[in-house]
């Protein structure tokens, strides 16, 4: 591997780390691991479904950051929010699950707010889609 595209991927790790809870870090340092060489770490490859999701999140976490924020303040949850600020505005999920999607494994959270089950989705550990049902 050329010292431009090991510098790419150590650029691109860091990235993620600074902007992306633990889990999604760790998905990314437990993706797709080449044959074993001695010495060498787990990378995700260019171009990959992977590489393409992972960036997705960040861009969504990031656009969203600031008013996932706000509906912290305002008891509230919205596309985009991390795991810390869900447990922030809503506190502990009554159930906490697991959904596969495309091979991928979600994590699910269930609450009961004002009379409606709220099914909340993280997909690499964001928010990415939110179900209310009337009970």
């Amino acid at each position: 591997m050329d010292l431009r595209l090991r510098l790419h991927h150590i650029l691109f790790a860091l990235a993620v780390l600074s902007v992306v809870s633990a889990g999604v870090f760790s998905l990314l340092l437990h993706a797709r691991t080449p044959r074993a060489v001695p010495g060498s770490r787990p990378t995700v490859a260019s171009g990959t479904p992977l590489e393409s999701d992972l960036r997705r999140a960040i861009d969504l976490r990031l656009r969203h950051r600031a008013e996932g924020e706000r509906a912290v303040k305002e008891g509230r949850v919205v596309a985009g929010m991390g795991p810390d600020q869900v447990s922030r505005s809503w506190g502990k999920p009554l159930e906490v699950g697991a959904r596969l999607r495309e091979g991928r494994k979600l994590e699910v959270w269930a609450y009961d707010r004002g009379g409606q089950r709220v099914t909340l989705v993280f997909d690499h550990g964001v928010v990415s889609s939110i179900t209310r049902v009337q009970r």
